[in-house]
Formats: C-alpha cells, sequence, structure tokens
C-alpha cells in the first residue's frame, strides 16, 4: 500500500510531489550533473539513446526504412507499430459506429467525435477541441505559436 503522507520538495526548483519515485525522475531529469544534453535546444536527458532520439527531430534523421512502403521513423518503435497497419490487424473497435482501429490511441481520438467531448483546451483563449492536433493547428493560426509542446499545453 502506498502512503502520500510525505511531500518530497525539490530544492532547486518548486517542483514537489508526494510520490517518492517521480520526484527521483524529477530530480535525475531536471538537476542531474552530467546530463546529456540537446546542442540544438534545451533538452537534457539521462540518457545517450534518449539523446540520439530527440536529436533527430533537430536533423530530420529517419533510420528506420518501412520495408512495405516508403515511410521512414526515427525510432524502431515506431516503424513496429507503422508495420501494423501492414498486416491488416485491428483489434480496436468502436462500438458507436463498428470501425476498427490498429490503435487504441486512435480510437480514443475517434470516439471524440461521436461523445462531442473537447478534451484539448487552449491556454489563451476559451476554446477547446477533440484532437491534440486541431489544437496545435488553431496555437499556430490564431495565437501565432510556433513550437508549442504537448507536455506544456495539455
Amino acid at each position: 500500500m502506498h502512503r502520500f503522507d510525505r511531500l518530497y520538495q525539490c530544492s532547486k526548483c518548486e517542483f514537489s510531489s508526494y510520490k517518492h519515485s517521480v520526484f527521483n525522475r524529477h530530480v535525475i531529469s531536471k538537476h542531474k550533473e552530467n546530463q546529456f544534453l540537446c546542442s540544438y535546444c534545451s533538452y537534457s536527458c539521462e540518457s545517450n539513446f534518449n539523446l540520439k532520439v530527440h536529436i533527430r527531430k533537430h536533423t530530420g534523421e529517419k533510420p528506420f526504412q518501412c520495408t512495405q512502403c516508403e515511410y521512414r521513423f526515427t525510432t524502431r518503435s515506431s516503424l513496429q507499430v507503422h508495420l501494423l497497419r501492414h498486416s491488416g490487424k485491428k483489434d480496436y473497435l468502436c462500438t458507436y459506429c463498428g470501425k476498427w482501429f490498429v490503435k487504441n490511441s486512435e480510437l480514443k481520438k475517434h470516439i471524440n467525435t461521436h461523445t462531442g467531448d473537447r478534451p484539448y483546451s487552449c491556454p489563451h483563449c476559451e476554446m477547446s477541441f477533440g484532437h491534440s492536433g486541431t489544437l496545435f493547428h488553431h496555437l499556430r493560426l490564431i495565437h501565432g505559436i510556433q513550437n508549442s509542446k504537448k507536455e506544456t499545453v495539455l
């Protein structure tokens, strides 16, 4: 049984958490000495592998090619998910309309079109959206925000 009777407060910033594992992850990712730092932006991480994957966002490198089409990917795991599309295997069913999906995340986004849920709110105005991509389009078009990060907006 987990107990949340102690608040872990970071001594270097305002972050705090009742969960020690979350607190440790914060300290390692935000304040650890000898972190791996991106030479293109302020991103830092605790492993060289994660840094290499991140840098591909800047360089456009996509070393993993699909053998069945022209798509390329920055990670092997992204390629493996993509290959499911070619297999025709769809495990996730929309109970509203009967449409099948390869990924559960795609089904969840699709269900918003049936329910009218708009879980993605603009932090700058009253607008909300059913898909994160629509929110980012709105941020660029209406508010002129070009490089919004999902984790800071959602």
